[in-house]
This record gives structure tokens, C-alpha cells and sequence, in this order.
């Protein structure tokens, strides 16, 4: 992964990965987390919202891989779900940076 050694100099710890397929992830919690990092290995789409986010679609945000995002969270936006853009399953890591 591209951006990987930036993940770990500003991320503590390894973090928590999901994989995004065919179908969307349930929901991802990033409850008490105020900002996170992000790095994908393949594309893939993904929507934001609180614990009932509703599954993830092709016409959610597209996310690439060898770029590291950053991502302010709310309340009533903290958790997460995903699913591949193509044939290619992707990893999703995140983890809190503030």
C-alpha cells in the first residue's frame, strides 16, 4: 500500500480494517473517534451516516487506493459502510488520529 508508512507515523496502532466486496459492509463504528485516517487497496464506494447508515452503493463516494484520507466525525456521523468499485474486493483500514 502506497500511503502506508504515512498511516502508521500518524495513526496509533496497526488500526481496524473491513473488507468491502460484492456486496455492502454492515456498519462500521467509529464511535468516539473525532477524526480518522482511511487507505483502500482497490476502489471502492462508501457512505458515512450513524449507526443505521444504509448500505453503501456504486453511486456513494468513491474511494482509491494509494491516497490517505481524512475524515471529521460527528455524532450523527460515525459510523460507516462499503462496497467494491469492480471486480476487486478491497481492505479498508482506518483508525483514530484525534
Amino acid at each position: 500500500m502506497e500511503s502506508g508508512g504515512l498511516f502508521l507515523r500518524l495513526a496509533p496502532g496497526p488500526g481496524s480494517t473491513v473488507t468491502a466486496g460484492a456486496t455492502s459492509t454492515a456498519a462500521q463504528s467509529a464511535v468516539g473517534m473525532l477524526r480518522i485516517a482511511m487507505s483502500v487497496t482497490q476502489p471502492c464506494h462508501i457512505r458515512f451516516g450513524d449507526a443505521n447508515v444504509g448500505a453503501a452503493t456504486s453511486s456513494d463516494l468513491l474511494l482509491v487506493s494509494g491516497i490517505l484520507y481524512m475524515w471529521d466525525l460527528t455524532a450523527s456521523r460515525d459510523h460507516f459502510t462499503a462496497i467494491r468499485d469492480g471486480g476487486s474486493d478491497s481492505v479498508i483500514t482506518w483508525a483514530s488520529i484525534a
